[in-house]
């Protein structure tokens, strides 16, 4: 029957109490082997209890661990801050471009609300005095035609657009398609005037 060789022999860093526990585990009798892993478990505390610390060798992967583990804690502050950065400036350019979008919008001006008409690339609307004392209509037509009209953000339909409206104060939006400008404007209609 061949005994192992004593790992003392191979290495002689290993202390003999860790030596003694190797052959022991390497027994070949079940008998005479540890009978629970509890029961090994508690021979390496007392080893580890023992050993002075100068003989305790420490693993040499645990110590590059801990080196890559730092190295990787030293890019999460960065990286983090390059994300944030960049959801920042991605914000920045969304608002910019709403911007630029609400900007196409012309306000009208006092003296075109006055006059009652806008010409704006191409089209033209025109409004129409009330029919009747007690509610006033409004006529809308464009150049082209089949533009959509909104009043108070509520969609109306296509040009040429006539609808009857109580007095108060209205919220006119029309757009066609992205080669003409959007038109807006808001309109006060009176009992009998328009």
């Amino acid at each position: 029957m061949e005994v192992p060789r004593d790992p003392r022999q191979l290495n002689i860093q290993v202390p003999p109490e860790i030596s003694r526990m190797i052959l022991k585990c390497m027994e070949k009798d079940r008998n005479k082997r540890y009978q629970a892993v509890e029961e090994l478990l508690a021979e390496l505390r007392k080893i580890e209890k023992d050993l002075p610390t100068t003989d305790k060798i420490l693993p040499k992967k645990k110590t590059k661990l801990k080196i890559k583990r730092k190295r990787f804690r030293s890019f999460i502050v960065p990286a983090t801050l390059l994300f944030v950065a960049i959801i920042i400036a991605g914000g920045y350019f969304y608002y910019d471009e709403l911007l630029q979008i609400s900007k196409k919008v012309l306000p009208i001006s006092k003296k075109e609300k006055e006059q009652k008409s806008a010409v704006i690339a191409g089209q033209t609307i025109q409004e129409t005095p009330a029919i009747t004392s007690q509610s006033g209509y409004i006529e809308i037509s464009s150049t082209p035609k089949e533009a959509e009209v909104y009043i108070d953000d509520k969609s109306e339909g296509m040009t040429p657009l006539k609808r009857e409206l109580s007095p108060g104060t209205f919220r006119i939006r029309i757009t066609k398609s992205p080669e003409y400008k959007e038109i807006t404007d808001v309109l006060e209609i009176k009992a009998g005037e328009t």
